[in-house]
């Protein structure tokens, strides 16, 4: 992956680092602004009637914490994914991607589940921004080697 799609990938992964440090943030009275709106984005409509309150506050901080651990592990994989070549650095992003579908299914899951759907648009919008800089680029286009039988 280069050029536009490489700058692409890395704007994803650093604003994604973003989000997990502001659910982090929500952990501190004063410094949730942006989990609010964002609450109240995702129960639709934006009337100021989010659901976030001091009871979930621990719950969006716990969960900044856990979106902090898995987007650094996502950056790790990504950057070993760029770094190789052929048939390397698509099993690295196919491997990523598979990661990343199961979070999506099972996030996107649990939120239309528990009322609130829009959290599965915003999921939504998170994949879609990953992977049109991974199709446009070719980087799952390697092909693979055929498997040889052995008797």
């Amino acid at each position: 992956m280069k050029g536009l799609w490489k700058i692409w990938m890395a704007a994803w992964w650093t604003l994604m680092l973003g989000a997990a440090f502001i659910f982090l943030l929500a952990a501190f009275p004063g410094f949730d602004g942006p989990v609010v709106l964002f609450y109240d984005a995702v129960t639709w409509p934006l009337d100021g009637q989010t659901g976030f309150t001091e009871t979930t506050r621990p719950t969006a901080a716990v969960l900044g914490a856990v979106f902090l651990g898995f987007v650094l592990a996502i950056g790790l994989l990504m950057r070993q994914a760029l770094a190789a070549t052929g048939e390397a650095a698509s099993k690295l992003w196919r491997s990523l991607t598979a990661i990343l579908v199961v979070w999506y299914v099972a996030d996107s899951v649990a939120s239309v589940v528990t009322g609130i759907p829009g959290n599965a648009v915003s999921n939504t919008a998170v994949l879609a921004a990953y992977l049109v800089p991974l199709l446009a680029s070719g980087a799952l286009g390697a092909k693979r080697a055929p498997r040889s039988r052995s008797a």
